[in-house]
């Protein structure tokens, strides 16, 4: 019997399979696996947001390896899903403001009404 040491895309699957999400991306940016690096941020933010209700640490993850190498498209799904689910203010930190192109008009309107709506509650507490 030969006992060979695991690849680091086996090693890093084990991890994820054993929900070793923090481990296995320690793994992946250690070994610059940039492809497997989104695909395990995108599991661990996909479980903290569906089993433990951590929308920020989730939302985090995202913005921190998946959104920032994801299309356009990827970004206005994402900020759709948000505003549906009432959520869209996690975004705020993370948006790619600096770049008024990336996204399409709708999505900047819709970030831009919701920062508009948060001012206009707070001008209206101090004068009503």
């Amino acid at each position: 019997m030969v006992i060979l040491p695991l690849k680091v895309s086996e090693r890093v699957l084990w991890l994820v399979e054993n929900k070793e999400y923090e481990r296995a991306i320690y793994l992946c940016k250690r070994f610059n696996r940039r492809v497997e690096l989104k695909e395990v941020a995108n599991h661990y933010a996909m479980y903290l947001w569906e089993h433990h209700k951590d929308y920020p640490q989730a939302i985090q993850i995202w913005a921190q390896y998946v959104l920032p190498s994801s299309p356009a498209s990827y970004w206005e799904i994402f900020a759709l899903r948000l505003k549906s689910s009432n959520k869209l203010y996690l975004l705020e930190n993370y948006f790619p403001y600096h770049n008024p192109t990336l996204l399409s008009p709708n999505i900047y309107s819709m970030m831009l009404e919701r920062y508009l709506s948060k001012q206009v509650k707070f001008i209206d507490y101090f004068y009503n």
